[in-house]
This record gives structure tokens, sequence and C-alpha cells, in this order.
């Protein structure tokens, strides 16, 4: 009943609409069961986190999410507020953030993912009490809304220092767990140009994540993934000597490639299903709200068909769904209707025996597709039981990694998408930037040691306004894989140098006095 005054509208435009295209009074039954169902708990077909262990039964796990570069083609402030729309259509990170925030409200069973804590510590200054206090719901409450990597930026894996990579990363992780009280638990480095050993080690294990996410890596390398069956597995590069400090913590982390290891962090297929409405106009697709019946149902025999290729290429009987890219949602309930058409639809069609799914998925163990809004968090969970049983099924001890992976021990470096394509110019481009930005990170390390030591000004300074935040600030930011990469537009670039440049000038002159005051301690 709660929903009548929501579906009544509806009908009267589904009438309207039916007479303009010759839709099916079915098909928009179906369409008016997902509004309806989608509200109710009990038989409900849309669900998160639920996946079954039973046989045959593949696990689809969807994971909304969206990639905000902190600048490349425009700037911070540009991609946030969705300015300059000549350079690039996509930003208005705000406008993200806050409609993917109501789409999840509407319906409990919808997840989403966000990374960068810098767009969302600017979203979150800007926000009403209102929209922060159903934030903390949607994290800490119903679970819906989950933070991956959530450092400053998704910083690059090649140009950066150790040192710039644990500060942004703990500088977002500190801002989450200041005012949200959560500490992401997963790495979530979908666009870098390669991965370090560094990463997996550092910026993994010993960060205290249970698992990294990421979709670029050598396109041979990632074909003879697919043929082997390990587009996911264990990444350990330590070096276990005798000098080892890992005699009880197993140092190996879990990763997994997104993008339905198409080696990009995209939707099954790529293009064919986006629902970002920029996109659909950009690539020419047809979202599954405006399909009619017939192709409706083709479109997810292809979904399926996309679902047994990717089954076939890992193991288990779970599998992960990147849906989104980069600045995707900007209109959220857009996106997220067509994602509960088509889980309503794949889950509901099983039953009424639409697809041949031993034909689709030959050569598998696959019977039924249980698919459902999921996180990271959940899926890395599932792999992690699944690991375990098959170590327990191997009279092996459950702490111990077994056969189910196989281990990777050094790096994805260098990257290339095509033959003769290598994305290595950038470990040398902008030099300069790349200098300033070292050097400015050797400064904060000295200013922060001297305003430990001798500050005896007796402020009461909060994180932000610290004299040393804005250059930690500009730091956190400029270690992201478009900035200290050299990869950004030009007036990005000198974007970068005005944040260092600024809060150097205003670190400087918290150290002059601090060095000041102990020159002369009375005011001489």
């Amino acid at each position: 009943a709660d929903h009548l005054s929501y579906c009544w509208p509806m009908v009267a435009r589904c009438s309207i609409y039916r007479r303009q295209s010759g839709r099916s009074w079915a098909f928009l039954a179906l369409s008016l069961l997902v509004v309806v169902c989608s509200g109710t708990a009990d038989g409900n077909t849309i669900q998160k986190f639920a996946a079954v262990d039973s046989p045959g039964v593949l696990n689809v796990h969807v994971v909304p999410h969206t990639h905000d570069d902190v600048g490349w083609k425009k700037t911070v402030e540009q991609y946030f507020d969705g300015l300059n729309m000549t350079i690039d259509l996509r930003g208005h990170v705000k406008s993200i953030i806050s409609t993917s925030l109501e789409s999840v409200l509407q319906n409990p069973a919808r997840t989403f993912v966000y990374v960068e804590s810098k767009f969302f510590s600017m979203w979150w200054n800007q926000a009403s009490d209102a929209q922060k206090q159903s934030m903390r719901y949607v994290v800490s409450g119903s679970k819906q809304w989950t933070f991956a990597n959530g450092g400053w930026s998704m910083h690059d894996e090649a140009c950066t220092h150790y040192i710039g990579m644990i500060d942004q990363t703990t500088m977002g992780h500190d801002f989450l767990k200041r005012h949200l009280g959560v500490v992401p638990k997963v790495g979530w480095q979908l666009d870098p140009f390669g991965h370090s050993s560094t990463q997996a080690d550092l910026m993994t294990h010993k960060m205290g994540f249970d698992a990294i996410y990421f979709g670029r890596l050598d396109y041979e390398d990632l074909e003879l993934r697919k043929q082997e069956k390990r587009c996911e597995g264990l990444w350990d590069p330590t070096t276990k000597d005798s000098n080892s400090n890992y005699s009880t913590v197993d140092p190996a982390v879990f990763f997994s490639l997104t993008g339905g290891y198409s080696g990009n962090y995209n939707p099954p297929g790529v293009k064919d299903f986006m629902f970002d409405e920029l996109y659909c106009k950009k690539w020419d697709v047809v979202p599954l709200t405006l399909l009619n019946e017939t192709q409706l149902y083709a479109k997810l025999e292809y979904f399926l068909q996309l679902m047994a290729v990717q089954q076939s290429q890992t193991q288990t009987q779970d599998i992960l769904l990147t849906m989104g890219t980069d600045f995707t949602y900007r209109q959220a309930e857009s996106y997220f209707s067509n994602i509960d058409l088509l889980i309503h639809t794949v889950m509901l069609g099983q039953d009424w025996g639409l697809w041949n799914l031993t034909e689709i998925f030959e050569g598998l163990d696959t019977r039924r597709v249980n698919i459902f809004y999921s996180t990271p968090d959940y899926y890395t969970l599932r792999k992690y039981h699944q690991t375990k049983q098959a170590a327990l099924q191997k009279d092996k001890s459950p702490s111990s990694s077994s056969s189910l992976w196989t281990t990777k021990t050094d790096d994805f470096f260098p990257y290339s998408d095509r033959p003769h394509g290598f994305w290595s110019g950038y470990f040398t481009s902008r030099t300069a930037f790349k200098r300033f930005e070292r050097v400015s990170s050797g400064f904060l390390q000295a200013a922060r040691q001297l305003d430990l030591l001798f500050d005896n000004s007796q402020t009461a300074y909060t994180a932000e306004t610290h004299p040393l935040y804005e250059l930690e600030d500009a730091l956190g930011v400029v270690q992201h894989h478009d900035a200290v990469s050299g990869t950004g537009k030009q007036h990005v670039a000198d974007d970068y140098s005005k944040r260092l440049q600024s809060g150097v000038d205003r670190a400087t002159h918290h150290v002059l006095g601090i060095v000041l005051d102990q020159m002369f301690p009375d005011d001489q």
C-alpha cells in the first residue's frame, strides 16, 4: 500500500508510452513489478549480500561504483562542480554523491562503492545535516554504502614515493574515521597504469587491506590468465628469508581483476550494459528500461553469455561485476533503475524458462544464476571462505593457502594494452613537477617534526585548520595517477603546482614562526 501513490502515476505514464511504442502489457506489468517488489521484504528478487552455497549456482555480485579522477582533463574543482564542460562533459561529482545517496535510500537492497576521499570531503563540507545523517545511516546502519581504498586520491604506483602513498592513504582514512567511524578494508586501484609489488606488500597487506582489485595489466598477461583461469589469485611479493617477520602472518593478499576481466573497470561487455545517460548517448547504447519485451530478453541472454565467459576464467562459483566507470551515476536513479530491472528479470526469467542455461553455460557446472547487489568487502569475504574450505578439503591448515589460487610474486609493470603500446612514457614526463612533488613531500616531513617537537603556541587546531593541512591536502591530491604521473592537461598540471606552492608557503610561514620562537624565546 505504501507504494501505490508512486505506482499509479507510473501506470498512467506507461499507458501513454504503450500507445506510442507498441510495448506489450506483459512487459509493462513486469516493469511495474520491479517497482513493487523492490520495496517489499518478502519474495524480493532484488537483494544484497545474498550469495548461496548450492551446487550448480553461480553467484553474481553486482557492484555499482564510480571512478572520479582527482584532476585529469579538468581541475579538481571543475570536476566537482561540473564546470568547464567544453573540455569534458563528465564530472559534477557533487551530484554523483548526492543522487547516489538518494537512490540507495530508496531501496535497501541497493549498494554503492565510493573511493576518492578528497571529493567526498568536499561534498561532506557542503552537505546538510540531513544528508550527513543519511550518509552515516547507509554506511554504518544499512551497510549499503562502502568505501574502497579510501585514500585522498587513487595514487599512481610508478612515479610515487612510498611516503607519499602512505600519507595520502592515511589522510583519507583519517577523514573517514573521524566523520563516519569507518576504515576501508579493501584496496581498489582500478585505473593506475600498471601495479607495483610495493602496492601488494606495503599498501595492501601492511595497510590492513584484505584484498586488492584492479583493472589494467599487460594485454598478453591478461589473455594468458583468462586461458588458465588465473584472473584472480594471491599476490605475495615478499622474500621469505631468515630475517622475515612473517612467521605467523601470511603476507599473501587476494587480488581480482575488474571489468569482467577485460582489462578495465567497466560493466560487462564494456559498453553493452552501461546505463549512464552520458555514456549511452556517446556509445549509442539503449538502456534496458527503453527496450521492448523481446529486445530485453535477447539482451539479457547476451548478458548471461558474458557471465559464462567470466566464470570460465576464474575459480569458484562467485564472480564480480563492476557496474560503472569514470564519473558515472550523476543521475543515479536512472542507472539504478536499469540495474534493478536487470537483476529482477534475470532472476524471474530463469523461473519462466526464458533461456537455456545448460546451453549458455556449456562445460560449466552452472544451472542457476543468483544475481544480487554486493560490495568488494562481501565478495572478498566469500573468496576467503572458499579458500579456507578448499584448504580444509585438502587436509591442510585452515590458515594456509591452498592450490585454489596461484601466487603472483613480482609486479605488473610495464603496462601495455596493445602490441608496441607500452604506457611507460609517463615515468619521465613533467620531470620538473615530479621533482617539485618530492621536494614538497620532504619539506612536509621536516615541518611535521618541528611542529611536533617545538610548537609551543598552545593553539587548538583541528585537522582542517592546522597550518600544515593545506600542504598535506595538496600532496594527497598530486599522488593521483593523473597528477604526479604527468598525464593531466597543462592547465590541470598548473593547478597542481599552484596547490603545492600555496601549501608550501603556508607551511613555511608556520615553520619560520616556530624557529623564531626557539631562537628568541622571550619576544627578544
